[in-house]
């Protein structure tokens, strides 16, 4: 599957969470830890057309996410506060569930900071420094020694 597909794939199931359409969770959060760590393994690649790729898919990603926030909020009639304030109480969630979201959260907050590694050395490219040989004699100078 292409990385434009599974981009749809995603933003798909985010929309029919969005609308109320019953969904699988562990399904919404297995298949958002897939996709971002497609993302970090083309984010390394060293053609710039598939990197480009992988950041518009990225950012696509991100746009579907923040409509499907707001419109999350407008039809529970809550604010963002309120929903994060409901997704984070355990109460709300059998323990089965709860279990599966905690852990599910924790890989993709993992897949969330390498993602924004694999960004950062995108954006501040380091130059390649070569290792020092232990084995290679340094030749001092005997230049204006005395």
């Amino acid at each position: 599957m292409s990385l434009k597909e599974e981009c749809q794939q995603l933003s798909d199931l985010f929309r029919r969470a969005a609308e109320g359409q019953s969904i699988d969770l562990q399904q919404v959060f297995s298949q958002s830890l897939q996709f971002f760590e497609r993302l970090k393994v083309e984010l390394k690649e060293k053609d710039p057309q598939r990197r480009q790729e992988a950041m518009t898919m990225l950012m696509e990603i991100y746009q579907h996410m923040i409509k499907d926030t707001k419109l999350i909020c407008e039809t529970s009639e809550m604010t963002e506060e309120q929903l994060v304030a409901f997704a984070e109480n355990p109460t709300n969630f059998s323990p089965e569930q709860w279990t599966s979201i905690q852990e599910s959260r924790e890989k993709i907050f993992h897949a969330g900071e390498d993602l924004a590694k694999a960004l950062e050395q995108l954006s501040n490219p380091q130059i390649e420094k070569k290792p020092h040989d232990p084995n290679k004699k340094i030749k001092k100078s005997n230049w204006m020694r005395s």
